[in-house]
């Protein structure tokens, strides 16, 4: 990338944070002007994100998922809502101010009513300041914890064969991000291989991706995605234990379930979309919690719920069940105003997905069928997740042994059994003894939410296989929003406000930490191995960073003129330091094998650096995003049958590929054997079928992986 490419791309993201920001702050300050300093940051980062995920989107609809498009829409929104808010009121009378919060809030509330204070923040019990050793572990524990997942994300960029590894990021995140850049479509399905199990999934996540790809058509930025929703998490227990005077332990409890292996190592450097589930979750939880039942408090926590719905599907239960729980917690008088609004913004920011489901192929959720009495929604999903509920390994006879208890150790690390107990004490005692019914309703969402996990089809799939008890271990991230929830809620235990039992709350967290943080055993595996010099870059870097960030506090509190220069230095500099790292990432990018399963086809991975906008087809492999190229610029595509009613299957003949590879114009096409091996059988039909076609040329070969080149057309007519 030349300096005047990566110049325009910073400028392009720049103006739009700007922008949004400015919307946001602004649109924050008039409807939420009551909001302490943390929460306040909470929501406008909410209402910046609310439209930096949904305008993409909306344009993609129809096409116009485009770097122009996409900066005119996203600076429009952001700067118009900002000149709407910042018009002056029309009466500064406060009881004219207080009358119109009556009003906004509910009709039968009358202004004496909001008078005595049930409208405003001041109504509930202002929150203890928490002491200053306490706060001071808690953000210790934090910094430790992003110093944990920066690890991760440095060996992304630093490795030998540097470039995102993990084989779900391979599979589809990052395979649908691309497709949206390169298509400017994003509604339209990609079929990533032969079955729908992905193709269906809610996408706000790739979308996140795909807008932070567009300007530089690259994959430069996507590694630190996940540390922002790491802070975003941390930011939102912050604001939530607050609400109860103990927010130094929510903090804790929030670092903890972040720190776990099965967390740090899947989501730090890699295209995940987990950990943007867990914040957005969390934001959702706090924000309700400072809500008041406010019509404009609970629209701003129904859009991070509705984020979060659309993230992905484990997140779909959580969301329902905090859904649920509202409209049954919000008080009578008040039930309509928070209601309308908290259902409305959840269908706004979490629905696309499902509803361009429902307009395909009838099923809001495809992987699912539904066949209740004259309701029929069909499923287009090839195989099956029956009997893969954790609930039908508990049924088997030594599956706990054999499956669960290995999964829980690799997943929550040795004392598993003690994050996940206080994460269900404390939901349990906020139910039972929460000093507000808000604080009730998360606590049931906690329990519930573990409950439902427990049933939730394929939370351990491949039953009684070598591979169950590593799937059972990945699939607990989709036990994180509630368990992060529980171990947040931490906050409502009795006596948290008193310094002590707070302190000696987050020392507990911090102690279960080390064992959670020494954990190797997935940061040495193939997919997310960081070696201990980059996990002590990460550290550096974060505790380079902490400095930096003192320094300019420092500098903001004698003078904020020279503060400002500060900021806009360190901001350039680290612009400027991006694009060398982002160069020396770019000369290393899937150049070299790792060991593992991908080894099998990453050996062939280093051919595409020397090709440009031309078209590939793969097979076999569940991997195709490298493919792509370092600038983004090939098409790749799987081949199968699409069928009639949204489904997908693999070719069957030699006629279907040979057809598949004229429709599709493809100049190349990759057979590969799958990571286990399971397919060499079909591969190697295909390859006879294909190995046969006049001027084929094979360009690349290992002994599971073949590149064939096509001078001309396959015939399908040429089939024997």
């Amino acid at each position: 990338m030349s300096p005047g490419a990566y110049l325009l791309g910073v400028l392009w993201l720049g103006t739009i944070a700007g922008a949004l920001g400015f919307g946001a702050v602004h649109t924050r300050r008039r409807l939420l002007p009551h909001l302490d300093a943390a929460t306040a940051r909470l929501a406008e980062i909410i209402l910046a994100l609310g439209p930096f995920v949904l305008v993409p989107e909306l344009l993609g609809a129809v096409g116009l998922f485009r770097r122009l498009t996409v900066w005119i829409g996203l600076v429009v929104v952001g700067i118009g809502a900002g000149l709407v808010a910042r018009r002056p009121r029309g009466t500064g009378d406060p009881g004219t101010e207080l009358a119109g919060v009556a009003a906004r809030g509910t009709e039968s509330l009358t202004l004496a009513e909001a008078r005595r204070g049930l409208l405003s923040a001041p109504a509930r019990e202002a929150p203890g300041r928490p002491g200053r050793v306490v706060t001071a572990a808690a953000m210790v524990l934090a910094a430790a914890v992003v110093a944990q997942w920066a690890g991760f994300a440095a060996a992304t960029y630093t490795s030998t064969s540097s470039g995102i590894w993990d084989g779900d990021s391979l599979w589809y995140h990052l395979p649908f991000a691309t497709s949206f850049v390169q298509s400017g479509w994003v509604g339209r399905p990609l079929f990533t291989n032969a079955d729908t199990l992905v193709t269906y999934f809610p996408a706000n996540g790739e979308v996140v991706l795909a807008t932070v790809m567009l300007p530089f058509r690259r994959d430069a930025l996507v590694p630190l995605v996940n540390l922002g929703w790491l802070l975003l998490a941390f930011l939102a227990a912050w604001c939530l234990g607050r609400r109860y005077g103990a927010a130094p332990v929510a903090l804790a409890g929030t670092a903890l379930a972040m720190s776990v292996p099965v967390m740090a190592s899947t989501q730090a450097g890699t295209a995940r979309n987990d950990a943007m589930g867990v914040a957005l979750f969390l934001a959702a939880a706090a924000l309700v919690a400072h809500a008041d039942w406010d019509r404009t408090g609970m629209w701003v926590a129904g859009t991070a719920a509705g984020l979060a719905l659309g993230v992905k599907l484990s997140t779909l239960i959580p969301v329902a069940l905090l859904a649920v729980a509202v409209v049954v917690a919000a008080p009578r008088a008040r039930r309509r105003a928070a209601i309308v609004p908290w259902a409305s913004a959840i269908a706004v920011f979490g629905g696309f997905w499902y509803l361009r489901n429902l307009v395909l192929v009838g099923n809001p959720v495809p992987t699912v069928g539904v066949s209740l009495g004259p309701i029929e929604l069909p499923s287009v999903f090839a195989g099956s997740i029956a009997d893969s509920a954790v609930l039908d390994r508990l049924r088997e006879p030594g599956a706990v042994d054999r499956v669960l208890r290995p999964g829980l150790e690799g997943g929550f690390a040795s004392l598993w059994w003690v994050v996940v107990l206080a994460a269900a004490a404390a939901g349990l005692w906020a139910l039972a003894r929460g000093p507000d019914r808000v604080a009730r309703l998360l606590g049931a969402v906690t329990l519930a939410g573990g409950m439902a996990y427990v049933i939730m089809p394929n939370g351990s799939p491949y039953g009684d296989t070598p591979l169950a008890a590593g799937n059972f271990m990945l699939n607990l991230r989709y036990l994180l929003p509630v368990l992060t929830l529980g171990l947040a809620l931490l906050s409502v235990l009795p006596r948290m406000r008193d310094p002590r039992f707070a302190l000696a709350a987050v020392g507990g967290c911090m102690a279960m930490a080390v064992t959670t943080i020494g954990d190797r055993d997935l940061a040495d595996h193939w997919e997310w191995a960081t070696s201990t010099g980059q996990a002590l870059l990460g550290a550096g870097l974060v505790l380079l960073a902490g400095l930096v960030v003192a320094g300019i506090v420092v500098v903001l509190a004698a003078s904020r003129s020279r503060g400002r220069a500060v900021v806009a230095l360190v901001v350039g500099g680290i612009a400027v330091a991006g694009f060398f790292v982002q160069r020396t990432y770019y000369e290393r990018r899937y150049l070299a094998a790792r060991e593992g399963p991908e080894a099998r086809v990453s050996e062939i991975w280093p051919w595409v650096r020397g090709l440009e906008s031309t078209r590939i087809a793969v097979v076999g492999t569940l991997v195709q995003y490298p493919y792509a190229g370092p600038n983004l610029a090939n098409t790749v595509r799987y081949v199968g049958i699409r069928q009639e009613d949204g489904g997908f299957r693999s070719v069957r003949s030699c006629r279907e590929v040979r057809e598949q590879l004229v429709d599709g114009r493809f100049r190349y096409l990759v057979a590969a054997h799958d990571f286990f091996g399971s397919n060499v059988r079909e591969i190697d039909r295909i390859r006879e079928w294909v190995g046969t076609v006049p001027g084929v040329e094979v360009v690349r070969a290992t002994p599971a992986a073949r590149v064939y080149e096509f001078t001309s057309p396959p015939d399908p007519r040429a089939c024997s």
